[in-house]
This record gives structure tokens, C-alpha cells and sequence, in this order.
């Protein structure tokens, strides 16, 4: 006898389709978990900050593109020699940095520019309304009796301000804040946001006078910088310093007995030495060649190294300005601003300067070159740090000056051993950017020392075609800084 497996079979085909169909409906109930999984959420968040940071850059780009200033004046719309402009009924102040903008509260019947004579441009003027600094109002000056009685300073014989003419940064404004406003001015007509302001200051004097020079003013024996007081100063006596070369300083004061900068008393006597005024881009020196002292703006470099000789006194191949002392080679470093030592002196007994980056001690010649550092991608390059470094060369025989190029304004010619060189003071502005070429092609010699007008651009053809070879030396040392905007 055999067994029936048949009914059996059917009775597990129809156990499986139960099961099966129970399994359908429990998962119906339930979410699917073992489901493939989509983007992560971290995945989507990022990606939504990219699209949005993409959106903004494209909106403030366009608002860059788009924000030309809705007032383009005309030269007869110029009010005299100044920063307003009359339009119809509309007054519109010239902000230097952040353009035109309009003043709704002048008065245009009445609106006249203060004038500050000696060919100054003024920035201040008044109407029937109010006294103004720009475009912004001074309060409580009476208009009517204000006057300017010296460069910047005004008074209506009871109270007296100070109104800058150099524009500063809106302290007020971030960069998301002046993005935004400025989005919201080109797309929803608000007022335009002002990047850059005139200060002003109201002052405890009257009866002001004009002194010294730019933005020195005196009451009685009291002097004053830009509306604030210089401590001791004797008004009678207050000069401005002059440079070596004649010009004048407009920071730089001293009345005698002491030395300011600005409004700041500086920790030297005067002892009406000779004195060298240099920059170091937006810095001032001030070099005593009587004492060796120098001062980076109010900063006086350390005594303990004094005395100090500047090595250059120009940047046309330095981004530094060079201090050499007995006890090494000193510089200013703008963004902590501090002194700072950048190596021992190389020198041996005398420095002599040959052309304004080359200077012979001993049997030596030294020489400086500067180079810039740039950084971030193909389209948002930045200067991140300027270089200056100190080469030297040694060729066997007498260094001799043969002569001028353009007078000595663009550099200086000068022979070794029948060997002919030029000695370049133009320097990266124009497009120069090393300080030693030799001259390989010695019919240029002669071009170059005619007194004819001879353009920069000459001179970069000579090097371009190989009649000028830049010559290297050896690097004793190298300064860098940071660039910080």
C-alpha cells in the first residue's frame, strides 16, 4: 500500500498562502524599515545652505552691478569748489567712498557752501535749516551766523565743530547689514545705505583760528588736531615738521620744546634736528636724523637699539620701509603694530645708498626686491601678505656711477669691470618688478641716458626683448606681513 502524499501537499500550499497573506497585512500596518534609504539628512541640509549661500552671493553680486548711485552729477551742477551739488530744488552731498546722496531737509533757495579758502575742497555748508558735515546735520549751530574759521572748523560765536574731510567706514554697517540694505534699495526703493561718513565733532571753544597747518587750529594759547586738544602744546609756537625735501608734514607737529602726531605728544623733545617724513603705505614715519630715533606714527622704536638709519625711504622694490641699527635690521609690522627685528645687521662699516633700493658696504652691494603672496580661487584672488627681502652680490671690481635715466627718476646707470648695469627705482607700479638688470644690449646705454622723454614703457620693452637681464643675488633675509582688509 502506498500513501497519498496529495492531500498533504494541497493542505501546505494553502497553510503558505494563509501565512503569506497575514505577512501582507501586518506589513500594511507597519512602516517599511528595510526600505532602501534616500539622501542622509545631513546630505540635504548642506545642500540647502549651498543653494541658499548660491542665492545670496547672486543677489549681492547683482546688487553690486546695480548699485550706481541714482545721481550722476553734472559740472554745472557742482555748487562752487565743493563736495554738494544743487539739482532743481534737490541737494545732493558728494560722500567720498560711498557716493551721492541727497539731503531732503535742505533748503536749495538758501543753501550755501562754507569755504575754507587756500583751494580746499569744503565739505560743509549750510542753508535757512541747519549747518552740515556731508550730508548730515551739526545740531544746535545757528546757520545763519556760522562761518568757517579754519580748515574744517566752524563757529557761530557760541558753539564750534569740527567736521573731518576725510571720509571713514560706517561702524554701524556690517557687511550682511550694508548687503541687505543695499538689496532692499535696489528692489524695494529704500534709502540707500551710506558705506562711508564724514565725522564731526562739537568742541568747548570759540574765537578758532587757523595754525600750523592741515587741521591745526588754536584758541588762545590751547592748539587743536582735528577738534581735539594737544596736550601742552604752545599754539604760538606749533609748526608743522618739515621733511628733509622741503614738504611739510600733515601729522607730524612740534612747537620747540615737544613733538606731536596728530593729537597724540610723542615721547621726543624737539631739538630742530633734521628730519626725514617716509610712508609706509597707509603709515607715517618720522626719522631724527639728529638723535636716530624713529617713530612709526606715535610708536618709538625701542632705545635699546637706537641709533636707527633708514635703509630705504621708498617701497618701489620693498613693501617695508627698513630700519638698520648696530643691533640689526628693524621694521614695523602694520597689523599688531609693533616693532619688529628682522635680522642681524650683514652690513661692514658704511652704508652708501647707490639708487633708492641699492645701497655698497664694504666690497659688497645689497639690494631689495618685495613680492606679493595672493590667495583663494581663480575668482576670488586676494592679497593675503606682502614680502620684502635683502639680497646681496660681490663682483670683483669698483662700482662707478655713469649716469641718470630720466634725471635719476626711473633709476640710475652704473658700470663694473666694463660691465654695464641699471639700477631700477620704478619699481611694481610700473610694472618693474626687479631692482638689478644687467644691460646685455650696451647700445641701450646710450637710449637710456639721453635726457629725451623716455616712457616706462621703453623700459619694459628692453627687458621683454632680453636687452635688460634681471640679476639675482643671495637672499640674507626676508620680511612678511599679512594683509588684513
Amino acid at each position: 500500500m502506498y500513501e497519498d502524499f496529495t492531500q498533504e501537499l494541497k493542505g501546505e500550499r494553502a497553510q503558505k498562502k494563509r501565512k503569506a497573506r497575514a505577512r501582507k497585512a501586518e506589513a500594511d500596518r507597519k512602516p517599511v524599515r528595510d526600505a532602501p534609504r534616500g539622501m542622509p539628512l545631513w546630505r540635504k541640509i548642506a545642500l540647502g545652505i549651498t543653494f541658499a549661500f548660491a542665492a545670496f552671493s547672486a543677489l549681492a553680486l547683482f546688487a553690486v552691478i546695480n548699485s550706481a548711485d541714482d545721481y550722476s552729477p553734472r559740472d554745472d551742477e557742482q555748487i562752487k569748489y565743493s563736495d554738494f551739488y544743487k539739482k532743481g530744488d534737490e541737494i545732493y552731498a558728494l560722500v567720498v567712498g560711498a557716493g551721492y546722496f541727497a539731503i531732503p531737509s535742505a533748503d536749495a533757495a538758501s543753501f550755501r557752501v562754507l569755504d575754507f579758502g587756500s583751494g580746499y575742497r569744503s565739505n560743509v555748508a549750510a542753508d535757512k535749516n541747519a549747518v552740515y558735515c556731508g550730508n548730515i546735520a551739526m545740531s544746535e549751530l545757528e546757520p545763519a551766523r556760522t562761518k568757517a574759521v579754519a580748515l574744517g572748523y566752524v563757529s557761530d560765536g557760541r558753539i564750534s565743530y569740527f567736521c573731518d574731510g576725510e571720509a571713514v567706514w560706517n561702524e554701524a554697517l556690517g557687511a550682511l547689514k550694508l548687503t541687505y540694505q543695499t538689496l532692499a534699495h535696489i528692489f524695494w526703493d529704500a534709502p540707500k545705505p551710506q558705506s562711508y561718513l564724514y565725522k564731526f565733532k562739537r568742541m568747548d571753544a570759540t574765537d578758532l583760528r587757523q595754525i600750523a597747518g592741515v587741521y591745526y587750529a588754536a584758541q588762545g594759547s590751547r592748539a587743536f588736531y582735528k577738534g581735539e586738544i594737544l596736550p601742552g602744546a604752545d599754539a604760538a609756537s606749533l609748526r608743522q615738521i618739515e621733511g628733509s625735501d622741503g614738504r611739510a608734514s600733515d601729522v607730524y607737529a612740534a612747537d620747540g620744546a615737544n613733538m606731536y602726531f596728530k593729537n597724540l605728544r610723542l615721547d621726543a623733545r624737539d631739538n630742530g634736528g633734521h628730519y626725514e617724513l617716509l610712508r609706509q603705505w597707509l603709515d607715517y614715519f618720522l626719522w631724527d636724523a639728529k638723535s636716530g630715533d624713529v617713530f612709526a606714527n606715535d610708536l618709538k622704536f625701542d632705545l635699546a637699539a637706537a641709533p636707527y638709519t633708514p635703509l630705504n625711504r621708498q617701497l618701489a622694490h620693498s613693501n617695508h620701509l627698513l630700519f638698520a641699527s648696530p643691533g640689526g635690521i628693524y621694521y614695523f609690522d602694520e597689523n599688531d603694530g609693533k616693532q619688529k627685528r628682522a635680522a642681524d645687521n650683514p652690513f661692514e662699516g658704511e652704508v652708501r645708498a647707490l639708487s633708492g633700493s641699492v645701497f655698497q658696504s664694504g666690497e659688497r652691494i645689497y639690494f631689495l626686491e618685495g613680492a606679493e603672496v595672493w590667495g583663494g580661487g581663480r575668482s576670488s584672488r586676494r592679497l593675503v601678505a606682502r614680502k620684502s627681502g635683502l639680497f646681496a652680490l660681490e663682483l670683483p671690481h669698483e662700482w662707478r656711477r655713469v649716469g641718470g635715466v630720466h634725471g635719476g627718476l626711473y633709476g640710475w646707470i652704473y658700470s663694473n669691470g666694463g660691465r654695464f648695469f641699471y639700477f631700477d627705482d620704478l619699481g611694481s607700479s610700473q610694472l618693474i618688478d626687479r631692482c638689478i638688470y644687467e644691460i646685455r644690449d650696451l647700445n641701450l646705454v646710450e637710449i637710456l641716458l639721453q635726457k629725451s622723454s623716455l616712457g616706462t614703457s621703453k623700459i619694459r620693452e628692453m627687458i621683454k626683448s632680453g636687452g635688460l637681464e634681471a640679476v639675482d643675488g643671495e637672499l640674507l633675509f626676508e620680511v612678511k606681513t599679512r594683509v588684513e582688509f
